[in-house]
């Protein structure tokens, strides 16, 4: 990551102005998770109170594996949800076209955000030790984990490390940014719930808009890097050099002088040769 390159807050409304622009396929695909989370609620407490009135004596021993699989199931089902907006988020930022089909397509492969759903929802809870603002922190820290997989397409585990290597040294903006983004989600429920339909796909829209300008380049190595650490590669001005050298004209070998014979010493008092 660039340390230049830190939290801002402004993406919030430039999220706001996307979605007042391009609302229609966030709220419907928005609308369609609500729905489904009601639905999924409404299957598994009605069976719940019919056990609490039907068998005080021995009811708690059945409502806890009953609770413990209708938290699964919606924490599962709220990985999938994340995963799907965040996917619509991340198209609108790259100025792709969003459809509601878009929403849908993590669900082709839901085991791995599945996985992420949980892992998040642990750490989450692990972070409850601290009185609340331990689950900010580490909300804040982990909040590049959906995107890193839909983006960089790394396996939960190593998204959730990789998000927060990226903003470990941020991690109070992060959580602050968490935060205000749970809370711009929370505020469309005041208007009987039907502002949730705009003000969750802001929250979305937001921290793919952050992770935009902090992560989505993050762990790229740049060609000119990979080149030099290649083995036996060859460098830019090394290739320039060779190339020159064989489009040199080469010059042809000089041709031997011939050999030198030595000349015929002259005794003292003998006339000397004739020359030619």
């Amino acid at each position: 990551m660039n340390p230049q390159k830190t939290i801002n807050f402004s993406v919030f409304g430039e999220a706001f102005e996307i979605i007042k622009n391009r609302w229609q396929p966030f709220a419907i695909a928005t609308l369609l998770s609500l729905v489904a989370l009601v639905i999924v609620e409404g299957v598994f407490y009605v069976p719940l109170a019919a056990v609490i009135l039907g068998a005080r004596n021995s009811a708690i021993f059945i409502i806890f594996p009953i609770y413990a699989l209708l938290f699964f199931v919606i924490y599962v089902m709220l990985g999938l949800i994340q995963a799907g907006l965040m996917n619509m988020s991340l198209k609108t930022i790259r100025n792709e076209s969003v459809e509601l089909s878009d929403f849908l397509e993590p669900i082709k492969t839901p085991v791995p955000f599945a996985i992420a759903a949980i892992l998040l929802t642990v750490c989450t809870m692990i972070g409850y030790i601290g009185c609340g603002i331990g689950a900010i922190i580490v909300a804040g820290l982990t909040m590049f984990t959906i995107p890193l997989m839909l983006d960089q397409k790394l396996a939960p585990m190593d998204a959730l490390k990789r998000s927060v290597e990226i903003l470990k040294t941020q991690w109070l903006m992060a959580a602050c940014f968490v935060f205000v983004a749970m809370l711009i989600a929370e505020i469309g429920a005041m208007a009987c719930g039907i502002g949730m339909l705009f003000t969750i796909p802001v929250a979305y829209l937001a921290i793919a808009l952050c992770y935009r300008d902090l992560g989505m380049d993050a762990g790229s190595i740049p060609a000119a890097a990979t080149v030099a650490a290649t083995p036996d590669a060859v460098t830019p001005s090394e290739a320039d050099a060779a190339a020159a050298e064989l489009s040199s004209p080469v010059a042809a070998p000089a041709e031997p002088e011939p050999p030198v014979e030595p000349e015929t010493p002259v005794e003292p008092g003998e006339p000397e040769p004739p020359k030619d």
